[in-house]
């Protein structure tokens, strides 16, 4: 369970810095139901993947310090009499072709 819970976390920081949308970093580790020092060192092992994610005091808003981005991509399904139902996950059902590959595009 808690792995799942940790890469919805992943997920949501990520999905927040992408978006540019300012907010605290009280009130995110709060929207993240984490304690602040829990978000930094969430960030900060995000960082080791060779993003530099930082926060910006006079925006309000998390950001990259470089032009590396972070993506994560996940998906967990069940297969019963040749029907892919998705359990969870953040992609979209027309990313799985009929046979159970999925398809990964990168757009930038």
């Amino acid at each position: 369970m808690k792995f799942f819970q940790i890469l919805e976390r992943f997920d949501s920081i990520i999905d927040h810095i992408n978006k540019g949308i300012p907010i605290t970093p009280e009130k995110f580790a709060k929207k993240l139901r984490i304690c602040k020092s829990s978000l930094y060192s969430t960030i900060e092992y995000l960082n080791s993947f060779g993003v530099k994610i930082h926060y910006n005091r006079k925006n309000r808003v998390f950001a990259y310090r470089s032009d590396i981005k972070l993506k994560i991509t996940y998906l967990i399904v069940t297969v019963e009499g040749g029907e892919i139902k998705i359990v969870l996950g953040n992609i979209k059902t027309t990313d799985i072709t009929p046979d159970g590959w999925i398809r990964i595009y990168c757009l930038e």
